[in-house]
Order: structure tokens, then sequence, then C-alpha cells
């Protein structure tokens, strides 16, 4: 399971784009930490969702290629509390092969879960980005 999380997710672009604008407020070394700390989030996150969820199959139902390349794989999950539930699993090409750059079930992606929940973060601290990352350091302006 570990070695599935770390070569087919795309967690350093997921995590730049949770991000967004706030990355604006970090130096290089700020905005490679919160990175980190975000991925090592993301990865316990999904390794405990394999540990919670043992008996969760996928069947796959058809995929289809958009103009840039992506592949669009469309699956049937079957989830214990939840019966079966489509996911769009959206992959994008590498030079050695591809990697999983956003998953869309139960009507949202996980692009756009991971930026309201960074947005979340941030306005938790008053809207202090290097706060709300543990005070990584800000740019100078």
């Amino acid at each position: 399971m570990d070695a599935l999380i770390e070569a087919a997710m795309d967690w350093r672009g997921l995590t730049h784009f949770a991000i967004g604008h706030y990355g604006a407020d970090l130096n290089a070394d700020g905005m490679s930490s919160v990175t980190d700390k975000l991925e090592d989030q993301l990865g316990a996150l999904a390794r405990r969702a394999g540990t919670d969820l043992p008996t969760m199959t996928v069947a796959l139902r058809d995929m289809r290629i958009d103009s840039d390349g992506n592949r669009r794989i469309l699956s049937t999950a079957t989830v214990p509390r939840f019966g079966e539930v489509e996911v769009e699993w959206t992959l994008t090409p590498t030079q050695t092969g591809y990697r999983i750059a956003d998953i869309k079930a139960l009507g949202m992606t996980l692009r756009q879960f991971l930026r309201s929940w960074v947005t979340s973060l941030v306005a938790a601290k008053g809207g202090d980005a290097a706060a709300a990352f543990d005070g990584v350091a800000a740019s100078p302006r």
C-alpha cells in the first residue's frame, strides 16, 4: 500500500494546487516545508483509508483520453458504509507512466477538498498563511 501511495499519487501537484495563492506569501523554504507537511498528512490519511476500508473494491468501467493526454478512468467503488460510489480518476502522463492527479467521488474532487481544507486552515489563523502552516517563513515584501 505504501509503495502504491507513493508511486501513484501526484502529491506534489495536489499540495501545490491546495496551497494556491497562499504560496505567494511563502519563501522557497516555506513553500517546501508546507508542501512536505501536507504530503505527509495526505499520505497518512490515504494509508488510514486503506486500513479502515479493507473490503473496498473498485471496478473499472470506462476510460477516455483528453486532448491534453490525461486519462479519465471511470470506475465504481463498493464501499461498506456507502454501497456503490462512482469514482473518476484523472491520470496525467509522466516520463515513466502516469500519476493520479485527481479523484472525483460523491460530487467533489480531491483537489477541491484540499483547496477548501487549506483555506479553512488559513482562515482559522486570521488569514495568516505562515501561522496556519506552523510559522514557516514568509516572503519579504
